[in-house]
Parts: C-alpha cells; sequence; structure tokens
C-alpha cells in the first residue's frame, strides 16, 4: 500500500473517531448524579439528563420536582423517590 494511501486511512479514521466522540462526549458529560433532599422547587430539565439515582431523593411536603419530558432517570439501586 501507498503512503499516500496510508495517510488518507488515517485521515478517515480520524473523522469517524472525532465523529463518535462528537455523538459520546455529551451526553456522558451532562449526566447528573441526585440523592437526598430536594429542598427548594426543582426543574429536571433534559439537558441535564440523564439523572443518576445514587440514594434515596425526599421531597418535603410542600416543594415541587417539575420533570421536564424526555429526561432521563436512571436507577443505580433500589432507590426511591419519597
Amino acid at each position: 500500500m501507498s503512503l499516500e494511501r496510508l495517510s488518507h486511512n488515517r485521515q478517515l479514521t480520524t473523522v469517524y473517531l472525532l465523529f463518535l466522540l462528537s455523538i459520546a462526549l455529551p451526553s456522558i458529560a451532562m449526566a447528573t448524579d441526585v440523592d437526598g433532599q430536594i429542598w427548594t422547587n426543582t426543574t429536571w430539565a433534559q439537558s441535564d439528563s440523564p439523572y443518576y439515582i445514587t440514594g434515596d431523593v425526599q421531597i418535603p411536603s410542600g416543594v415541587t420536582l417539575t420533570i421536564e419530558p424526555g429526561v432521563e432517570i436512571r436507577y443505580t439501586g433500589g432507590y426511591e423517590l419519597l
């Protein structure tokens, strides 16, 4: 294989890897861990999704948790939203 062809293959591989990273990294970077009490009215936004429940989440009476459409919630154990 010629040196020119090898260089072209490397360029294509680099572009492909950058494309895959651009898809994967935003979802990893935007994940939000949640546990404990929510003391104030709170909105879980799709832009901060997914939300990882890493412990029981307590919402006291009088406090509102709004979950926007499309928000993904993932439980990391047998935890509850209380």
